[in-house]
């Protein structure tokens, strides 16, 4: 043993090139770790486990399903993919959170839900959120399907866990249940209770769960009386999405900005997240499908004034479903205030090679509608609602 805290590495060791001659440095271990987890997300990515875009929504249609065939009247709706919340489930009245969790794997195999006691305790992300994790198999989609407008391909529920987020004791990640071996390799004995197996357990199984789910709704609707707007708008201390990052929090505002000025519009999240489309609107039996920007400000030489704005394309998948990009303008010493949003037809803005796209409040005057006053807030819904289509009319835009 050195000074160091370091040994002598045996002769044996360091010929078969087990032990370095001399220890790893800092440079080294920081590429050590790069390629380990670079490695575990490629092994993810090649055994289709963890979460894609459609993957969630996916389960989340299944489970309805499952659910509808012993008669729950729980509606379980998507939520907007910036938020906490993944889905609002609403129970008469009464409305709650939904934290949901998918895998997808082999049986016997263990199931990744990266969730722990933390999550929903006191001050956590999850905290009075239902949690619901499921183990799926879904049929491949084709490349033609997968440009479809929300399509999702046909899903299974394998298994089912329903309970409160606080009910996790550790880090949640059992055993698939393999119904040759009975899954016992591994199995959290303390989590069989809120377990539905499709094919082991038999529907009073299901029927308890479900009976379960419409208690923790009421619990939760009675200690916090949230709503369906603050599943979907509402965010920091108090609310049921806890930890918003900044960058979000901005996204939100400007999307219950653009939500508020369409009122009674309906708001709908697309059921493929991560798309061109970010929320669509439906009003007298057409919608419209809204990609949402925020403006980022472009200051000049004496740093006084903002004349352009801009915002990275990148490479949104099936920008061809998506209507109207709407970017919003905040306040230039108030970044909490919404002044003005722009208004764009899709094809302008995304029919184009460039990595980003970039407008200016005096070429693009007629795209400005000023929020701040009843006129402006007019002038947008009318443009706005210009844009929407039927669905036949959607479809045969699809086509063309």
């Amino acid at each position: 043993m050195h000074k160091d805290g370091t040994k002598t590495p045996m002769y044996n060791s360091l010929q078969s090139g087990r032990t370095r001659a001399t220890p790893a440095t800092d440079e080294e271990k920081q590429l050590a770790k790069a390629l380990i987890s670079a490695k575990i997300r490629a092994t993810k990515i090649a055994q289709n486990h963890g979460q894609l875009n459609w993957v969630e929504s996916a389960g989340i249609l299944a489970l309805a399903d499952l659910l509808e065939g012993l008669g729950c009247t729980v509606s379980l709706e998507r939520v907007l993919d910036c938020m906490i919340v993944d889905i609002c489930a609403t129970f008469g009245s009464c409305v709650a959170p939904v934290q949901v969790k998918v895998a997808r794997g082999m049986p016997g195999a263990q199931a990744y839900f990266h969730v722990t006691d933390a999550d929903g305790s006191s001050g956590g992300r999850y905290e009075d959120h239902i949690l619901i994790c499921m183990v799926i198999e879904t049929e491949a989609e084709s490349e033609e399907d997968s440009k479809k407008f929300d399509y999702l391909p046909s899903t299974r529920v394998m298994e089912l866990y329903i309970m409160k987020s606080s009910d996790v004791m550790a880090n949640f990640d059992p055993m698939i249940f393999d119904h040759t071996t009975g899954s016992k390799r591994g199995r959290k004995s303390g989590y069989e209770e809120f377990r539905y197996v499709v094919g082991h357990h038999g529907p009073d199984k299901l029927q308890q769960l479900i009976q379960n789910l419409e208690s923790y709704i009421h619990e939760i609707h009675d200690k916090r009386h949230w709503t369906r707007d603050d599943c979907f708008f509402k965010f920091g201390y108090g609310s049921p999405n806890t930890a918003v990052g900044v960058t979000k929090e901005t996204e939100i505002r400007g999307i219950e900005a653009v939500r508020n000025t369409l009122v009674p519009f309906e708001v709908r999240a697309p059921l493929r997240p991560n798309e061109a489309t970010d929320i669509i609107f439906w009003h007298n039996g057409r919608s419209v499908r809204v990609s949402q920007k925020t403006a980022t400000y472009r200051l000049d030489k004496e740093k006084t004034t903002y004349g352009g704005f801009q915002f990275l394309r990148k490479k949104a998948p099936n920008v061809h479903h998506c209507d109207v990009v709407i970017a919003i303008q905040f306040d230039f010493a108030d970044n909490k205030k919404v002044v003005a949003a722009y208004v764009f037809d899709a094809a302008y803005v995304y029919d184009t090679d460039h990595k980003s796209f970039s407008w200016s409040k005096y070429a693009h005057e007629d795209n400005k509608f000023d929020l701040t006053s009843n006129v402006g807030r007019m002038e947008f819904k009318d443009y706005v609602e210009s844009f929407m289509k039927t669905d036949e009319e959607h479809a045969e835009k699809e086509a063309a």
